[in-house]
Protein backbone atom coordinates (compact mmCIF):
# COMPACT_ATOMS: atom_id res chain seq x y z
CA UNK A 1 0.00 0.00 0.00
CA UNK A 2 2.42 2.28 0.97
CA UNK A 3 4.66 1.60 -2.77
CA UNK A 4 1.59 2.13 -3.96
CA UNK A 5 0.94 5.40 -2.51
CA UNK A 6 4.38 6.40 -3.04
CA UNK A 7 4.08 5.70 -7.11
CA UNK A 8 0.91 7.47 -7.00
CA UNK A 9 2.85 11.15 -5.83
CA UNK A 10 5.76 10.40 -7.90
CA UNK A 11 2.79 10.03 -10.89
CA UNK A 12 1.32 13.13 -9.90
CA UNK A 13 4.94 15.61 -9.48
CA UNK A 14 5.84 14.22 -13.26
CA UNK A 15 2.47 15.29 -14.44
CA UNK A 16 2.34 18.59 -12.35
CA UNK A 17 6.06 18.82 -14.30
CA UNK A 18 5.28 18.09 -17.51
CA UNK A 19 2.14 20.28 -17.79
CA UNK A 20 4.13 23.20 -16.07
CA UNK A 21 7.05 22.77 -18.69
CA UNK A 22 3.84 22.71 -21.49
CA UNK A 23 2.64 25.98 -19.95
CA UNK A 24 5.48 27.97 -19.94
CA UNK A 25 6.25 26.67 -23.86
CA UNK A 26 2.68 27.53 -25.03
CA UNK A 27 2.77 31.17 -23.31
CA UNK A 28 4.81 32.73 -26.01
CA UNK A 29 2.10 31.24 -28.33
CA UNK A 30 -0.63 32.61 -26.12
CA UNK A 31 1.00 35.83 -25.67
CA UNK A 32 1.43 36.27 -30.11
CA UNK A 33 -2.00 35.05 -30.21
CA UNK A 34 -3.55 37.98 -27.68
CA UNK A 35 -0.94 40.41 -29.13
CA UNK A 36 -2.56 39.68 -32.99
CA UNK A 37 -5.64 39.45 -31.91
CA UNK A 38 -5.26 43.18 -29.59
CA UNK A 39 -3.39 44.59 -33.12
CA UNK A 40 -6.68 43.20 -35.97
CA UNK A 41 -9.30 44.38 -33.26
CA UNK A 42 -7.44 48.10 -32.67
CA UNK A 43 -7.00 48.02 -36.66
CA UNK A 44 -10.72 48.22 -37.30
CA UNK A 45 -11.36 50.80 -34.25
CA UNK A 46 -8.73 53.07 -35.44
CA UNK A 47 -9.85 52.71 -39.02
CA UNK A 48 -13.36 53.66 -38.13
CA UNK A 49 -12.13 56.35 -35.60
CA UNK A 50 -10.63 57.49 -38.74
CA UNK A 51 -13.71 57.63 -40.98
CA UNK A 52 -15.48 58.69 -38.40
CA UNK A 53 -13.98 61.88 -37.47
CA UNK A 54 -12.96 62.77 -41.07
CA UNK A 55 -16.99 62.78 -42.35
CA UNK A 56 -17.38 64.78 -39.17
CA UNK A 57 -14.80 67.07 -40.25
CA UNK A 58 -12.30 66.56 -36.69
CA UNK A 59 -9.51 66.53 -39.44
CA UNK A 60 -7.11 66.51 -36.20
CA UNK A 61 -8.97 63.63 -34.73
CA UNK A 62 -8.64 61.45 -37.55
CA UNK A 63 -4.71 61.98 -38.05
CA UNK A 64 -4.30 61.14 -34.64
CA UNK A 65 -6.28 57.62 -35.32
CA UNK A 66 -4.66 57.46 -38.74
CA UNK A 67 -1.22 57.39 -36.99
CA UNK A 68 -2.22 54.79 -34.39
CA UNK A 69 -2.80 52.32 -37.61
CA UNK A 70 0.74 53.03 -38.44
CA UNK A 71 2.40 50.17 -36.12
CA UNK A 72 2.80 46.79 -37.75
CA UNK A 73 0.34 47.18 -40.04
CA UNK A 74 0.74 43.91 -41.94
CA UNK A 75 -2.56 43.18 -43.35
CA UNK A 76 -2.83 46.47 -45.75
CA UNK A 77 0.29 48.29 -45.02
CA UNK A 78 -0.89 51.03 -47.27
CA UNK A 79 -3.95 52.01 -45.35
CA UNK A 80 -2.44 53.61 -42.69
CA UNK A 81 0.07 56.20 -44.75
CA UNK A 82 -3.10 56.59 -47.10
CA UNK A 83 -5.48 57.50 -43.93
CA UNK A 84 -3.11 59.88 -42.43
CA UNK A 85 -2.62 61.69 -46.06
CA UNK A 86 -6.43 61.96 -46.10
CA UNK A 87 -6.49 63.74 -42.87
CA UNK A 88 -3.10 65.85 -43.38
CA UNK A 89 -4.86 67.00 -47.11
CA UNK A 90 -8.05 67.81 -45.09
CA UNK A 91 -6.35 69.82 -42.82
CA UNK A 92 -4.30 71.81 -45.25
CA UNK A 93 -0.83 70.15 -44.41
CA UNK A 94 -0.88 69.54 -48.89
CA UNK A 95 3.01 68.47 -48.63
CA UNK A 96 2.77 66.37 -45.79
CA UNK A 97 -0.45 64.53 -47.12
CA UNK A 98 1.59 64.38 -50.18
CA UNK A 99 4.20 62.51 -48.97
CA UNK A 100 1.71 60.18 -47.18
CA UNK A 101 0.05 59.50 -50.45
CA UNK A 102 3.69 58.49 -51.82
CA UNK A 103 4.61 56.49 -49.35
CA UNK A 104 0.92 54.26 -49.66
CA UNK A 105 1.44 54.48 -53.07
CA UNK A 106 4.97 52.30 -52.92
CA UNK A 107 2.64 49.73 -50.38
CA UNK A 108 0.09 49.07 -52.21
CA UNK A 109 -0.59 46.98 -55.03
CA UNK A 110 -3.49 46.27 -57.56
CA UNK A 111 -6.27 47.68 -57.38
CA UNK A 112 -5.35 49.21 -53.74
CA UNK A 113 -3.24 51.87 -56.10
CA UNK A 114 -6.21 53.60 -57.46
CA UNK A 115 -7.58 55.97 -54.21
CA UNK A 116 -3.61 56.33 -53.42
CA UNK A 117 -3.59 58.07 -56.97
CA UNK A 118 -6.48 60.08 -57.35
CA UNK A 119 -6.02 61.34 -53.61
CA UNK A 120 -2.33 62.33 -54.76
CA UNK A 121 -3.35 63.90 -57.91
CA UNK A 122 -6.29 65.61 -55.75
CA UNK A 123 -3.26 67.01 -53.28
CA UNK A 124 -1.38 68.53 -56.19
CA UNK A 125 -4.38 70.08 -57.49
CA UNK A 126 -4.38 71.76 -54.38
CA UNK A 127 -1.25 73.01 -53.74
CA UNK A 128 -1.63 74.23 -57.12
CA UNK A 129 -4.53 76.08 -56.52
CA UNK A 130 -2.67 77.63 -53.14
CA UNK A 131 0.38 78.95 -55.56
CA UNK A 132 -2.32 80.22 -57.91
CA UNK A 133 -3.91 82.03 -55.16
CA UNK A 134 -0.36 83.59 -53.99
CA UNK A 135 0.03 84.98 -57.48
CA UNK A 136 2.94 82.52 -58.00
CA UNK A 137 2.07 80.66 -61.69
CA UNK A 138 5.18 79.03 -61.78
CA UNK A 139 4.44 77.09 -58.84
CA UNK A 140 1.16 76.68 -59.54
CA UNK A 141 1.88 75.29 -63.32
CA UNK A 142 4.27 72.89 -61.57
CA UNK A 143 1.80 71.40 -59.40
CA UNK A 144 -0.69 70.83 -62.08
CA UNK A 145 1.40 69.36 -64.36
CA UNK A 146 2.18 66.90 -62.13
CA UNK A 147 -1.33 66.04 -60.99
CA UNK A 148 -1.71 65.86 -64.74
CA UNK A 149 1.39 63.23 -64.93
CA UNK A 150 -0.11 61.36 -61.75
CA UNK A 151 -3.67 61.36 -63.27
CA UNK A 152 -2.91 60.16 -67.00
CA UNK A 153 -0.59 57.66 -65.24
CA UNK A 154 -2.87 56.62 -63.39
CA UNK A 155 -4.02 52.78 -64.75
CA UNK A 156 -7.05 52.32 -66.60
CA UNK A 157 -8.13 49.42 -64.37
CA UNK A 158 -9.45 52.55 -61.81
CA UNK A 159 -12.06 53.08 -64.60
CA UNK A 160 -13.80 49.84 -63.29
CA UNK A 161 -16.18 48.71 -61.86
CA UNK A 162 -14.16 46.20 -59.41
CA UNK A 163 -12.31 49.64 -58.41
CA UNK A 164 -15.22 51.41 -58.22
CA UNK A 165 -16.37 48.89 -55.47
CA UNK A 166 -13.45 48.36 -53.70
CA UNK A 167 -13.20 52.07 -53.40
CA UNK A 168 -12.92 53.68 -49.77
CA UNK A 169 -14.82 56.43 -50.99
CA UNK A 170 -18.27 54.73 -52.14
CA UNK A 171 -19.66 58.25 -52.63
CA UNK A 172 -16.72 59.72 -55.21
CA UNK A 173 -17.31 57.98 -58.54
CA UNK A 174 -13.44 57.37 -59.83
CA UNK A 175 -13.79 57.60 -63.07
CA UNK A 176 -15.45 60.87 -62.90
CA UNK A 177 -13.02 62.17 -60.55
CA UNK A 178 -10.14 61.16 -62.87
CA UNK A 179 -11.96 62.70 -65.61
CA UNK A 180 -12.41 66.20 -63.40
CA UNK A 181 -8.77 66.21 -62.69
Amino acid sequence: ADQAARDLIDGNRRRRKVRRWIGWCALPFVLVGLLFSGKVLSMYGFAYQTIAAYVVGDHSGAIRAAEALQPVNLFEPYKAPYDLGVGLAASGAFPEGQAKFEEALELASGLEVCPVLINLAVVLEWQGDAAAAQNDPVTAAEFYCHALTVTTETPDECRSDEAQQQSPDPERDMEDTLDEL
